[in-house]
C-alpha cells in the first residue's frame, strides 16, 4: 500500500518534504529510506525497487528533496541543487522515521549515494546503507564527461549566475527520464524550450549543478565506523560514476561490493532490489 506523507525541517508546514511510504500487507521485516539521484524525483526508477521491497515484507520511504518533484519550493528554488539543504532533508526524514519505526536502513542512488555516506559518517547509530552507482567526487565526474558536455555545463553555469544577478529567467540543465543530460532554456513563466530528443522529468539550475560538486564523499567515508556495514553496487559500463572509482571508494570501509552489467541507470531492476534485501538480512 502506497501513501503520500510529509516531513518538515521546522515549524513552517509550507516548507515540506514529500515522500511515498510503501507498506507491505504482511509483517514488516524492516524499513528503508532513500532519495533520488542528481536532479531526479522519487518516481524515477525507485518504484521498481519499492514494489519488490513490499513483496519481500519491507517498508520503504522515498522522498523528493525540496526544490524537486513534489516537495516544496518555498525555501529552495525549483531546480537548486543545494547539497547542504539536501543533507538537511535526509537528516529530517531519518530522524522522524527512526522515532517512529526504530532502526532504519539507508538507500542512495548516484548523487544520493554520497549523501548516504555522509549520513552514516555523522550518525553512528545507522548500521546499514545501500549505495548504488554513487557520485565519488568532482574530479572523477569531470574527467569522464565528454569535453563538449563539460564545456556546455560550465558555460551554462556562468550564464545562470549572470541571469540570477540580473533577475532574469534561470538557465537550466534538464534531467531526462533516462537520466541523460540535455539543455533547457527557461523563458517567461513556466514555459520551457526543450533542446534535444530526450524527454525530461526534472531540471536543475546550471550554477547549482556546479556548486554541488563541493560534496566530498571521499572525505566523509573516512568517518564511517567499523561496525557500520555498506553495500556498494557498481555498473561496469557506467560513464557517469565510473566503476573503478566506486570500487576504490568502497574498499576503504566494511563493505560488500556487487557488480552488474550495464550503464548508470541500469540498476533499477527487481534483481538489484533482491540484492538489497539479501544484504539487509545477512
Amino acid at each position: 500500500m502506497k501513501t503520500e506523507v510529509l516531513f518538515y525541517n521546522d515549524d513552517d508546514h509550507d516548507d515540506y518534504i514529500k515522500a511515498t511510504l510503501t507498506e507491505p500487507d504482511t509483517k514488516v521485516r524492516g524499513t528503508i529510506i532513500g532519495a533520488p539521484g542528481l536532479g531526479g524525483t522519487k518516481e524515477m526508477g525507485y518504484p521498481i525497487w519499492t514494489d519488490e521491497y513490499e513483496r519481500l515484507g519491507y517498508r520503504s520511504v522515498i522522498f523528493d528533496y525540496r526544490g524537486f518533484g513534489s516537495s516544496s519550493t518555498k525555501s529552495v528554488q525549483e531546480g537548486d541543487l543545494n547539497y547542504i539543504e539536501q543533507r538537511k532533508d535526509y537528516q529530517t526524514v531519518y530522524n522522524d522515521m527512526k522515532r517512529t519505526f526504530g532502526d532504519v536502513n539507508l538507500l542512495g542512488y548516484s548523487y544520493s549515494g554520497a549523501h548516504v555516506i555522509n549520513m552514516m559518517a555523522n550518525n553512528p547509530d545507522i548500521k546499514k546503507g545501500m549505495i548504488n552507482t554513487p557520485y565519488t567526487g568532482m574530479l572523477d565526474t569531470a574527467i569522464n564527461l565528454p569535453v563538449d558536455q563539460l564545456f556546455l555545463t560550465v558555460m551554462a553555469s556562468i550564464e545562470d549566475i549572470i541571469r540570477k544577478k540580473l533577475g532574469l529567467g534561470r538557465r537550466y540543465i534538464g534531467i531526462s527520464e533516462k537520466k541523460r543530460i540535455g539543455y533547457i532554456e527557461r523563458n517567461q513563466g513556466d514555459k520551457y524550450e526543450k533542446m534535444g530528443d530526450d524527454t525530461f522529468k526534472s531540471r536543475v539550475t546550471a550554477s547549482e549543478a556546479i556548486h554541488c560538486f563541493n560534496n566530498k564523499p571521499k572525505k566523509d567515508i573516512k568517518n564511517i565506523r567499523d561496525d557500520q556495514r555498506t553495500m556498494f553496487l557498481l555498473a561496469l559500463k557506467d560513464s557517469v560514476c565510473p566503476p573503478l572509482n566506486v570500487f576504490r571508494l568502497a574498499k576503504q570501509i566494511n563493505s560488500k561490493i556487487h557488480m552488474i552489467e550495464g550503464e548508470h541507470v541500469d540498476v533499477f531492476t527487481p534483481e538489484v532490489a533482491e540484492k538489497h534485501i539479501k544484504f539487509l538480512e545477512e
